[in-house]
């Protein structure tokens, strides 16, 4: 990852005619290519005394190598009362420029209603329908939502992740950190009329130091500026020569995002691993509940995939429900030092790969069990539609989520957030959004089960010798002692506001990944063999899309 030089992104609100025949020039001038946020329903109309772009000028963006982002349809916005008040603060910190002045002056822009609702206003509507409309007109994929007045609630975000969006753009000020990246809330930098290269610059080296990606909004970009959000021409001009001189890498929203998030998520997982031999994580205990009854749905000689098979404890419950059934069971995991363990303990092929790309032959498995590694991805929608992919026609997927209400509290935090294990990134706050997801990735959930994790008290107690470097080197010795991992085992109590869910759902229609998601490069991949093991007949070659003997890593 671009860990140091830092990423920027320029994104243009509304799509003002005269504005993006001007970033046009320039971008082919300076080679770099902007990000458009359109309201659909103002294409070549006048808005706001502004006329919008037509659909030849934005085919011609398009053409140039520029994206083109939905802004909703009308540019509004059912906000509540609370809305507008976060959306005032958001405002407040992102506008640099801000003096008593002008709160006495300009304060309809932080306090006012922004949006005006009309008759018959539909939210999924004005996030699917804009979607469908750019699509159609431009024939390129639309990747991107920019909230109007970068309003964000939770049912936005549900519906713009359920629509297909990859991206989601907030007003909120900031930069984006890699590190702990969140693809549906991304913060910006705004510029207004009063913002200057030398201010816009420093972001820059803010960035470039610390590895962040900054995205800088603009509105309308003119050579003197009257109104708030019109910027200045000479003044961007400036600010882009400068940056090109920068370590900074400039692209489009989309790419950064795309690369950001596959770094990330690779990412925590090294860092997981290299972790493993210093630190102790102390994780409750939960298995399948659901597997013998998704096993007793299988034909006599069912093909099984394990996701995030780990050391093999999974594999081994799996191989154990098989009972008097002939199954192929492979495993699959990012780590290649799980996928060692779990060969040459279990005598099984392990795929060392990525689960959300699996260079793996579409229908290829009767079943696909997962127990952890939905909560370890940000891209819920891409995992799953993978899943869909690999699992023949009424095939079985078994999935566990990690439910989170919002007074959860534990003794680690990702983004943020309070989370029951270091690298969680993904929780659902009720069984209900699980099960849409699920039916919008071509499955139908049949059985579910949901249950609270117990884990033990005395982890805390360790957890806080460890931060105060109290501990001994070796910290597993909580988990190897025998008689601390008896006490482990026996003082554990359920975490309030934290739980489990696992389900049982059944394909029940084949999805079309490049349609709805983007996909990310497939890494190189290896198939794990322990010493003399035998292929029988091929099994691997014919479910694998790319398979010869510089796959098969002996151990």
């Amino acid at each position: 990852m671009n860990s140091k030089g830092g990423f920027l992104s320029f994104s243009i609100d509304d799509c003002e005619e005269n504005t993006i025949k001007t970033l046009l020039k320039i971008g082919d001038k300076y080679k770099i290519e902007f990000t458009f946020a359109l309201p659909t329903g103002l294409v070549n109309k006048v808005y706001k005394g502004k006329k919008i772009a037509s659909w030849n000028l934005l085919a011609k963006a398009v053409k140039k190598g520029h994206s083109i982002a939905s802004h909703s349809i009308n540019h509004i916005f059912p906000e509540t009362f609370f809305d507008r008040i976060q959306r005032a603060v958001d405002l407040l910190k992102n506008l640099e420029n801000i003096n008593p002045r002008f709160l006495f002056t300009r304060g309809k822009y932080l306090f006012g209603k922004y949006n005006v609702l009309k008759q018959g206003f539909s939210l999924e509507k004005e996030i699917v329908g804009s979607k469908r409309v750019i699509e159609s007109n431009l024939n390129i994929k639309c990747t991107n939502f920019y909230s109007p007045g970068g309003v964000v609630n939770p049912e936005l975000i549900r519906l713009v992740k359920w629509s297909g969006y990859e991206l989601l753009r907030t007003s909120k000020g900031g930069f984006n950190d890699p590190k702990h990246f969140s693809p549906f809330d991304l913060k910006v930098k705004t510029w207004d009329k009063y913002t200057t290269a030398e201010q816009a610059n420093d972001w820059v080296m803010e960035a470039e130091k610390e590895g962040y990606w900054l995205i800088e909004s603009l509105h309308e970009v003119v050579s003197s500026p009257t109104s708030l959000y019109e910027s200045n021409l000479n003044e961007l001009i400036k600010h882009i020569e400068f940056a090109k001189r920068r370590k900074v890498l400039i692209n489009r929203t989309i790419n950064t995002g795309r690369h950001i998030l596959n770094e990330s998520y690779l990412g925590n997982f090294r860092h997981f691993e290299n972790e493993s031999n210093k630190k102790t994580y102390y994780l409750g205990i939960d298995s399948f509940y659901l597997l013998d009854e998704a096993v007793a749905r299988l034909s006599k000689n069912p093909k099984i995939l394990n996701l995030g098979s780990g050391d093999g404890a999974d594999l081994l419950t799996i191989k154990s429900a098989m009972k008097n059934k002939k199954a192929t069971i492979i495993g699959t995991d990012i780590s290649l030092a799980a996928c060692k363990s779990a060969a040459q303990t279990l005598n099984l092929p392990i795929l060392w790969a990525d689960s959300r790309n699996l260079n793996i032959k579409d229908k290829s498995f009767n079943m696909v069990a997962d127990r952890n590694t939905l909560a370890f991805i940000e891209d819920d929608i891409e995992f799953l539609m993978e899943q869909n992919r690999i699992l023949k026609k009424g095939g079985i997927l078994v999935l566990s989520a990690s439910m989170k209400k919002w007074f959860g509290i534990y003794i680690y935090r990702n983004n943020g957030q309070f989370v029951l294990d270091p690298v969680i990134c993904t929780t659902y706050s009720s069984e209900k959004i699980v099960h849409e997801l699920l039916k919008r990735t071509g499955f139908k959930p049949v059985r579910h089960y949901k249950f609270s994790l117990k884990y033990p008290i005395i982890d805390l107690f360790f957890r806080l010798l460890e931060t105060l470097n109290l501990g001994p080197k070796d910290s597993a010795i909580y988990l190897k002692h025998p008689i601390l991992n008896y006490l482990r085992r026996l003082l554990s109590i359920p975490i309030p506001g934290f739980w489990k869910y696992e389900a049982i759902a059944v394909k029940t229609k084949d999805m079309h990944p490049t349609k709805l998601v983007h996909q990310i490069k497939r890494q190189d991949y290896k198939i794990v063999l322990p010493k003399h093991f035998k292929l029988g007949d091929n099994i691997l070659s014919r479910l694998f899309t790319k398979f010869s003997k510089s796959n098969l890593l002996e151990i």
